[in-house]
């Protein structure tokens, strides 16, 4: 049995995927289950155990140049290179993917029914199509949809947790991070960037939700980068708690993820880091504003969402139309962190505190 999967982008969908393929691979033991996916996020997916091959495409650089016959003749290659597959899943359901659904030969290419579909014409590209509700969590939508193709429907993930397969020198770095904060506990990971900046919290918000967390628990704070603009912000949230709060970046998904393990949780705004926590056994808390934390937050009691509301009374069923328009991202931007503090301490005391203690006990 040999299997593709297409869903090219972005980095948290894309994990966000991730049970859809432990299913796979435990419906198919010995199948060869490949991926399909932007050339950026291949050495994320190298790291996935289930996985045989991964398969990069350059599709926003094909389109920026679609008029180049060396770009056609690179699409040309890159299909005779490819071999044909029994099952093709579509997870992404867009234009871009649908192009690239048309382009691989496979006996049936699975995809969203025209009722669901993101992206109508993805339809022209598949055979065998299912109708997926949006309303529910992202993790189960992209499972559901390989699930519908088996005659079933799921309620609930059956695996969540992925581990990640890390090189020798990253264990060696998880080790000697760890090590530093042996005897600072609790320790919490905070995770405050984001693609989007009507998904980020202020640099105020985050020094009084961190400063009312260390004056509750005297906890200590893991501050987490991934460009130069995060490790400047994370330098000055630093500066309000020196001797609580260090930092570290240049991380990759496989190392993120081995600290994460060593974390007593993971505070996050809706972004990559949160949904790569859900692959984890440690807690998380998240903070959502534009986005449906129903439908994005990571499943399990051990992890608990803040939403933000709209004060332009906005109505989404999974994302805010206005995501990348909006000019104020109050949604977020107003969130008391008082408040904010209050729903985290909520869940502490229901739910974090009980898994820190079994934790630090085996």
């Amino acid at each position: 049995m040999r299997i593709a999967i297409i869903k090219t982008s972005a980095l948290g969908d894309v994990i966000q995927s991730f049970p859809a393929i432990s299913y796979l691979r435990q419906k198919y033991p010995d199948a060869t289950i490949d991926w399909i996916v932007e050339k950026s996020l291949v050495d994320l997916l190298s790291s996935h155990p289930d996985l045989n091959n991964i398969i990069p495409v350059e599709t926003k650089r094909w389109r920026k140049n679609i008029f180049s016959m060396s770009i056609w003749k690179e699409v040309r290659l890159w299909k005779r290179d490819l071999e044909p597959y029994d099952l093709l899943f579509d997870l992404q359901g867009n234009c871009k993917s649908g192009f690239l659904t048309l382009l691989v030969k496979a006996k049936k290419k699975i995809g969203f029914s025209y009722s669901c579909v993101p992206e109508k014409p993805n339809c022209v590209a598949t055979t065998d199509r299912y109708s997926i509700s949006f309303q529910q969590n992202a993790r189960l939508r992209y499972l559901n949809l390989i699930a519908a193709h088996f005659g079933e429907i799921l309620s609930e993930l059956p695996q969540t947790t992925v581990p990640l397969t890390c090189s020798e020198s990253e264990h060696r770095r998880i080790e000697q991070i760890n090590n530093k904060f042996k005897y600072r506990r609790p320790l919490f990971m905070i995770c405050f960037g984001s693609r989007w900046p009507n998904k980020q919290l202020s640099l105020w918000q985050w020094k009084k939700l961190l400063q009312l967390i260390e004056q509750e628990l005297s906890a200590h704070f893991l501050l987490i980068y991934q460009s130069d603009e995060e490790k400047r912000f994370a330098h000055k949230l630093t500066e309000y708690l020196p001797n609580r709060c260090s930092s570290v970046g240049e991380l990759t998904l496989p190392l993120w993820q081995g600290l994460m393990h060593k974390c007593d949780g993971v505070i996050s705004v809706d972004s990559a880091s949160l949904h790569l926590c859900g692959t984890t056994v440690t807690p998380s808390f998240g903070v959502f504003g534009s986005s449906s934390s129903h439908c994005y937050r990571p499943l399990g009691k051990e992890h608990a969402a803040f939403q933000g509301k709209c004060p332009y009374n906005k109505q989404f069923a999974f994302r805010c139309p206005i995501l990348r328009t909006c000019e104020t991202g109050a949604c977020i931007k107003e969130i008391d962190p008082e408040v904010l503090f209050n729903a985290f301490m909520q869940h502490y005391k229901q739910t974090l505190a009980n898994v820190m203690t079994k934790s630090h006990t085996e």
